[in-house]
């Protein structure tokens, strides 16, 4: 990838969060507490975040993005199952360890 391409991939990453974190502190009117939850420490947060948005985007390369898995004749329409089943297991394992944000 061309290092023009990446600078304005990082950009739109920020504005995204940034518009993201502003849209919802208008829509709240408190900032939210984004965090490791209980007992947990900033590296177990860490470390649940790393293993499950890499199962997500694991997943959707596999199944959404792959040409292999969805030639043109035969297009898989189970991929929005199979990304949501990862986003709701990740959810549930890691909720209350992180808030499970996960960020492709």
């Amino acid at each position: 990838m061309e290092w023009r391409k990446v600078c304005m991939y990082i950009l739109a990453q920020l504005v995204g969060g940034t518009t993201a974190g502003g849209s919802i502190l208008a829509v709240i009117d408190k900032p939210i507490a984004v965090g490791p939850v209980g007992d947990y420490t900033i590296w177990h947060a860490l470390l649940a975040e790393f293993i499950f948005t890499f199962m997500l985007v694991f997943v959707v390369n596999n199944c959404a993005v792959s040409k292999r898995n969805n030639p043109l004749n035969d297009a898989n329409q189970f991929y929005a199952l199979a990304i949501g089943f990862v986003i709701v297991a990740g959810g549930y394992a890691i909720g209350a360890v992180s808030g499970a944000a996960f960020n492709p």
